[in-house]
Formats: structure tokens, C-alpha cells, sequence
């Protein structure tokens, strides 16, 4: 054991924790905290080795005390610090001393990071700095050998829970709720022998639960409301193996997979309030009817787009055999020549002569059948032209050429 610093210097300590209303109020007055043999009590909440040569414990509990945590070096001998329930504030000492066994500093205003030396305390048992507003990660590596009960609940911690708080070997209750850890829960080393508490309600994991968590032979409370974990949970408390020892869990505010475990329905010790599960638990022979289904349907639909790819392909091959409704030029300009003017007709009304409907009067002449000039293809019925003088018309000479020529349409109506 180390040497305890000069009584002066631990008292120098005590004194810079509690301003000095605080200090009045404690009737904290002298150089001696420990009590001394002739009768002198000592100060008030301090306890003292049994020579009287160190401070071993300081227990004020919930006298609304204000002040700060100076640096606890010189408390070489101290084991138990617990001062929950006041108003303390700052940061908290970076180290502690290694004598250190019981630390309690819950419910007060402490604000900062969690000191990393507690990860490593060779003689901590038990950490409680729940209900502060600590801030920052956990530390990722832990070797405190001899860590029993760690509780940080309701702080403002994020990052993720580290793997290695967990495999502590004596580690029995871990209170992470009310927090903003996230990520996804450490795999459980083995089936989580030693752990009887496990309450992480109130963050922002996500993932699944292992089978771990369910069938640990030690765990009595699981806390995982209020999170974002999804997936099928994990029986609870697996009787015929002769494993499992719940009795309390709460699951709900979470995405659970359907189905869930039968026993959260059947088993009073878990809270089933606002405990639902998405998904369907459906049996295999009809997901393979919705398959063969959706087969079908795509077939189906298949079908009736090469049909119409055939359509449209048939449709297109008539239009291409079809003759063209013009055989002569296109409308303003010839392809030898002058563009197409329009001219008023030199025949009058009454020298125009009758010719059956659908008939083409060139010239003045029109015969009643098969008429020389060629000006469409096909029927030519039911036509209505204008009086126009067209020039590149095609006529079809005795030779059967065609050369262009000026012509004169009378007929303007069949």
C-alpha cells in the first residue's frame, strides 16, 4: 500500500471540495478530520483508516453541497467516495486514487467528459455517474479486473458500447440507458454468465439481439425499449435447456420482425406495452403460391407486348406496300424544275363541260374512261380541286413516257 500523503495535504483536499457555506454547514473547523482518542469526533461524513493517519471514505449523501472535484491524489488511501444527490459541478479529476474501490457520484451537475483512468482501476467495484451530463465516448479499452456494477444512465454519452466493458469476468449490472449510444449491441461472450442487469432503454442502437441476451444463465433484467433495433428477436428464458432466469424485460418503441417469441405474450414478467413487430409470419406453401403468381402474371404481360410488337409490325409492312396517294411532285417545286404557280382558268362557266363525278377535265377534254393524264394512283373519285394551271404534271404519252407539261384543271369537284 502506498505511503498516505501528509494529513495537511488531505485536509488541503477536503476543503476545496464544498465552498465554504457548505463547509460551515458541516461544521467542517480544524486540522483533523479523523477522530482522535480523548473524544474529538472528526469532520463530519469523513472516515478515516484505523490509525487515524489517512482518509478512507467520505460519504455525504444528499445535503445539497455545492463545489467542485479538485485532483484527488493526495486521498492515496481513499476507497469510498460518495456524494450523490448534491449539487457538485465541473469536471470530473482526470485521475483517482488506486485505492479506490466504491465511487458514487450520481444525481449531481457534473458536466465534461468520462475520465478514461476508471477503465483502468485496478480496485473499482462499483462506478455510478448516472444522472449528470457527461459528455463524449466511453473509453474503448477496459482492464478493471474487479468492476461489478457500472452505471452511467442519463448523461449525454454517444458513440458505441464497447465490447470490452462487457467481457469484463465480474461485471453484473450495466446501466447505459438514457443516452445517445448507438451502433450495434457487443456480441455476448459465451451466454453472458455474469451479467444479472443489462438496461441500455432510451438510445439509438440499432441491429439485432443475439440468442445470448435471451438464454444468458444469470440475466434477470433486460431493458431494451425505446431504440432502434430490428430483426427477430431471440427466445426469452429457454426453460427445457434449464437456462434463462428474466424476470423483467421491456422490448416496445423498437422495429421487431414478426414473429415474435412466443412467450412475450404468454409470460407476465415481460412488458408487452406498445410491443408490436412488422413483417407477416406466413407459411412457406403460400409464399410459393404468391410466387408461382407473380410468374404467371409476368408471363401473361409477355405475351401481350410481342402480340403487339407483331401488330405493329404487320400494320407498318402494309403501309409500305401501299401506292402513294400523289405520283406527281411534291408541292412547290419540281424536281427538274420551275415551282407550281397558280393562274386563274381561261375557260368560263359556260364553256366548261359536263363530265361524270370524279372525272378530270384536262384542256378541255376529258375522256369518260381511263383518262390520259395520270394524276393519282388509285380511285380518283370524290376529288375537289380548284381551277389551277399546274406546270411538271405527268402525262402519259402513247409510248407510255411521261413528260411534264402545263396543264389546266377545270374539274373541281366529284
Amino acid at each position: 500500500m502506498a505511503v498516505p500523503a501528509p494529513m495537511s495535504d488531505q485536509v488541503t483536499v477536503l476543503l476545496q471540495m464544498f465552498d465554504e457555506a457548505c463547509r460551515e454547514r458541516l461544521n467542517w473547523v480544524g486540522d483533523q478530520p479523523c477522530p482522535q482518542p480523548g473524544g474529538w469526533p472528526g469532520w463530519a461524513g469523513v472516515a478515516c483508516v484505523e490509525d487515524g493517519s489517512a482518509v478512507a471514505a467520505i460519504n455525504l449523501r444528499d445535503l445539497r453541497l455545492t463545489g467542485t472535484l479538485p485532483p484527488l491524489s493526495n486521498l492515496s488511501s481513499l476507497v469510498t467516495l460518495a456524494l450523490s444527490g448534491n449539487s457538485l459541478n465541473g469536471s470530473l479529476p482526470a485521475a483517482f486514487p488506486q485505492t479506490l474501490a466504491n465511487l458514487d457520484l450520481s444525481s449531481n451537475l457534473f458536466t465534461g467528459a468520462f475520465p478514461a483512468a476508471l477503465a483502468a482501476a485496478p480496485n473499482v467495484f462499483s462506478i455510478d455517474l448516472s444522472h449528470n451530463a457527461l459528455a463524449g465516448t466511453l473509453p474503448d479499452r477496459w482492464s478493471a479486473p474487479r468492476l461489478h456494477s457500472f452505471s452511467v444512465g442519463d448523461n449525454s454519452l454517444r458513440g458505441t458500447i464497447p465490447a470490452e466493458l462487457l467481457a469484463l469476468g465480474r461485471l453484473s449490472s450495466v446501466y447505459l440507458f438514457s443516452n445517445y449510444l448507438h451502433g450495434d449491441l457487443p456480441p455476448v461472450p459465451g451466454l453472458m454468465d455474469q451479467i444479472s442487469a443489462f438496461v441500455v432503454y432510451g438510445n439509438e442502437l440499432t441491429g439485432g439481439v443475439s440468442r445470448g441476451y435471451g438464454e444468458s444463465r444469470s440475466l434477470r433484467r433486460l431493458m431494451l425499449d425505446t431504440n432502434k433495433f430490428s430483426g427477430v428477436l431471440p427466445p426469452f428464458g429457454n426453460t427445457e435447456s434449464g437456462v434463462g432466469q428474466l424476470a423483467y424485460v421491456t422490448l416496445d418503441k423498437n422495429d421487431w420482425t414478426c414473429p415474435l417469441p412466443s412467450n412475450v405474450n404468454d409470460t407476465a414478467w415481460i412488458d408487452k406495452s406498445d410491443t408490436t413487430c412488422t413483417g407477416a409470419d406466413l407459411p412457406l406453401w403460400l409464399w410459393l403460391a404468391a410466387g408461382f403468381g407473380l410468374f404467371v402474371l409476368a408471363a401473361l404481360l409477355l405475351c401481350l407486348l410481342r402480340q403487339r410488337r407483331r401488330r405493329r409490325r404487320g400494320a407498318n409492312r402494309r403501309g409500305e406496300n401501299a401506292a402513294p396517294l400523289f405520283t406527281g411532285p411534291a408541292v412547290g417545286k419540281s424536281p427538274a424544275g420551275p415551282s407550281i404557280t397558280r393562274q386563274s382558268s381561261q375557260l368560263t362557266a359556260a364553256s366548261r363541260p359536263h363530265t361524270p363525278c370524279g372525272s378530270v377535265v384536262v384542256d378541255g377534254y376529258a375522256p369518260p374512261d381511263d383518262p390520259t393524264v395520270n394524276l393519282f394512283s388509285g380511285s380518283t373519285s370524290r376529288l375537289f380541286f380548284h381551277e389551277s394551271t399546274f406546270s411538271d404534271i405527268n402525262e402519259q404519252q402513247p409510248d407510255g413516257s411521261r413528260t411534264p407539261k402545263n396543264t389546266t384543271i377545270s374539274k373541281y369537284h366529284g
